[in-house]
């Protein structure tokens, strides 16, 4: 028996190399904004893994950015704008390089006529990114939740993080869950 890992890529479909309860863990950090029918992917997860074993899913935005923008969280936003800003002669000369960037007009061409970032992401807008609500009631068919959890990404470039230290506790903008799939009744 290997403990080697194994990796499958997504289609952005389905699961369909993988026997139904056949892997230990489905792993996702930030991937789900990239797979157009992303609740399918949450189906495929719910069945692929064997009952005990677990779906772990980190992703931005949490529900309360969402929601509520809250102040704090804008307070935070612009506060680490300001800090890592660079000087205004260095993002003018930045904004005009672009200008000669064959990349940078295709990525200006997308947002602005099918809304789409670099990425291909579908968390562009307020109205437009993934529902935590829906992923949990998918999974609630197969998996109980051992952790559920909203948190607030360090985005500050500074080891010691002072701004994200004074922040972390009163705003977030990431949700990680653990899921567990119930063994067959």
């Amino acid at each position: 028996m290997s403990l080697e890992p194994n990796t499958i890529g997504l289609n952005g479909f389905d699961l369909a190399g993988l026997d139904d309860n056949s892997v230990d863990m489905v792993a996702a950090y930030s991937v789900l904004h990239h797979i157009p029918v992303y609740l399918s992917a949450i189906s495929e997860f719910a069945r692929v893994v064997r009952p005990g074993g677990v779906i772990y899913i980190d992703h931005e935005m949490a529900p309360h950015y969402w929601e509520t923008h809250s102040a704090a969280y804008s307070e935070y936003r612009e506060a680490l704008g300001r800090l890592n800003a660079l000087p205004l002669a260095t993002r003018v000369i930045n904004k005009l390089l672009l200008l000669k960037s064959l990349k940078a007009w295709k990525r200006m061409i997308n947002r602005t006529l099918w809304g789409l970032n670099d990425q291909g992401d579908i968390h562009v807008t307020l109205a437009d990114h993934i529902e935590w609500q829906h992923i949990d009631n998918v999974l609630a068919k197969h998996c109980e939740v051992v952790l559920q959890t909203d948190y607030l990404v360090c985005r500050e470039l500074k080891p010691d993080a002072p701004l994200y230290q004074k922040c972390r506790d009163s705003c977030s903008d990431m949700r990680m869950g653990i899921y567990r799939k119930r063994q067959p009744q």
